[in-house]
């Protein structure tokens, strides 16, 4: 008789987020970025979601917010909006559960609908973008014509990158670098956002997690 039980994917889940909350602590260490990546698998595996055919899209929580600021006399949640908007705080959450909390978002008053996951993805992928062709901080800096020795523009850079680690945690790095290459994915819509998620080439995503 088969006694074998189905997964506990609420476990998994558990160790994908431990593994990664320890890599965030020590990001150099190769040892720990693996047992993150062998956690992911586990879980993908399990709850079948590495097929050949796209996921499902992850989804947007509004957690805080639409809160408004004028811009003026300081009246503002982030350094560089100086003029009346909406802030937001979001979550976005994967087809497997795996979740990027409290996102910053920021709008203008002139939107008038709350932000979309295709919104929030896109902006993302694009600030991942030019994380990702950077060196560092003074490099990145001079690509965006931003002061190397300001305090202000090293702490936009350092949220970026904390930003686009948590990126890679919630799509993993491969579909993360896969959007980053399709221009559709920041193009600012959900019709060019979901045609970048499809052409994703999930059957070799899902032959990488395996290996």
């Amino acid at each position: 008789m088969n006694t074998s039980s189905a997964p506990d994917l609420t476990a998994l889940a558990k160790e994908c987020t431990d593994a990664w909350n320890a890599h965030e602590c020590d990001p150099d260490n190769p040892i720990i970025l693996e047992r993150y990546e062998r956690a992911r698998y586990k879980y993908d595996e399990a709850s079948d979601t590495t097929g050949t055919t796209a996921p499902p899209l992850p989804t947007l929580t509004i957690v805080d917010g639409p809160d408004w600021h004028s811009g003026n006399d300081g009246d503002t949640d982030a350094p560089g909006w100086n003029h009346e908007h909406h802030a937001y705080r979001v979550t976005l959450t994967g087809h497997d559960g795996m979740t990027m909390s409290r996102i910053p978002w920021r709008q203008g008053v002139g939107i008038t609908d709350d932000p979309e996951a295709h919104d929030v993805l896109g902006c993302l992928l694009s600030d991942a973008q030019g994380i990702e062709a950077c060196t560092g901080f003074p490099d990145w800096a001079e690509s965006y014509g931003l002061n190397p020795d300001s305090i202000r523009d090293r702490d936009t850079y350092c949220l970026a990158s904390e930003q686009t680690d948590g990126l890679a945690y919630l799509l993993t790095r491969p579909v993360m670098v896969a959007l980053m290459d399709d221009e559709d994915s920041t193009y600012g819509d959900a019709e060019h956002f979901a045609a970048a998620w499809a052409r994703v080439d999930w059957e070799a995503v899902a032959a990488r997690a395996a290996r």
